[in-house]
């Protein structure tokens, strides 16, 4: 069982949409006329799902916060959020940090309709506000031991952080050392090397998980990677032209993981494929 999203009514909805584009949400589609209104879905980066759900309807009456107190979104760096929003013209509440410390921060904006939005940024793998309740919503105190996290968890980590566009996930989970089997740049700066190079060739890219399987410290990704043929740097393209078509990219990735990094890497990738597509007729 898990919240899919919440639902918010709005008056008008091009303006909503706008507001909450501008936070980072981008809007997945549009269902219009249903027995609640118009409905357009939106998600953020790191969401897997539709996570905020806007609605219009201007014949059901005067639109307000009523009940819901606030909206509450994770981000990695609440000062440049900040910033980023209000220089979009939205205005914004300046950062505080709720115990004074270095760490963590909150700010907040309001929706057009007063809806209050609050950005948390937590310190890396630090204890959460709300880890005092447990499991089935019970009180049991802090909770001052962790579960150590399996492989799949980690390799889950990097895809999402990877979809969200965060730059430091690789200096999170990948040792500096990482034996890379299926390329030749080793280790960290090695894989960061090739994903670069990928963003060059194919990007902006995206990628789409079909299956995650973990057993032991062996992890097993089917992903596809979606973009377009900008360039023809890396030796797989060499002999293609720039096409500018759309590319897609299936990849079979093996990692193992070892005390939470990702230590060794395998890949099965359908290479042909790709250059197929790309290639002149």
């Amino acid at each position: 069982m898990r919240t899919l999203h919440v639902g918010l009514r709005v008056a008008d909805l091009d303006s909503s949409i706008a507001f909450y584009t501008s936070l980072g949400y981008e809007v997945l589609g549009q269902v219009p006329a249903t027995e609640l209104g118009t409905l357009a879905m939106l998600k953020l980066p790191g969401d897997e799902f539709v996570s905020l759900e806007l609605v219009h309807d201007p014949d059901n009456g005067r639109v307000g916060p009523g009940g819901l107190s606030h909206l509450v979104i994770h981000v990695e760096d609440v000062h440049a959020t900040v910033a980023r929003v209000a220089a979009r013209g939205i205005p914004t509440e300046e950062p505080a940090s709720p115990d004074g410390s270095a760490d963590s921060w909150t700010a907040w904006v309001t929706d057009p309709d007063g809806h209050r939005i609050e950005f948390v940024q937590w310190p890396r793998r630090a204890p959460r506000r709300h880890d005092h309740l447990r499991p089935g919503g019970s009180r049991a105190g802090p909770m001052t031991t962790s579960q150590p996290r399996s492989a799949k968890d980690v390799v889950a980590e990097l895809f999402r952080r990877q979809k969200a566009g965060d730059d430091t996930v690789l200096d999170d989970l990948v040792a500096p050392d990482m034996i890379n089997h299926a390329a030749g740049p080793q280790g960290r700066e090695g894989l960061r090397t090739i994903l670069r190079t990928i963003e060059v060739d194919l990007g902006p890219t995206g990628l789409e998980q079909h299956h995650l399987i973990g057993e032991g410290d062996l992890v097993v990704q089917h992903v596809t990677l979606h973009g377009t043929h900008r360039a023809s740097t890396m030796p797989l393209l060499a002999d293609v032209p720039v096409s500018g078509r759309p590319a897609v990219w299936t990849f079979i990735h093996i990692w193992r993981v070892v005390d939470g990094m990702l230590v060794e890497h395998w890949a099965c990738r359908d290479d042909m494929g790709l250059v197929e597509q790309l290639r002149p007729s």
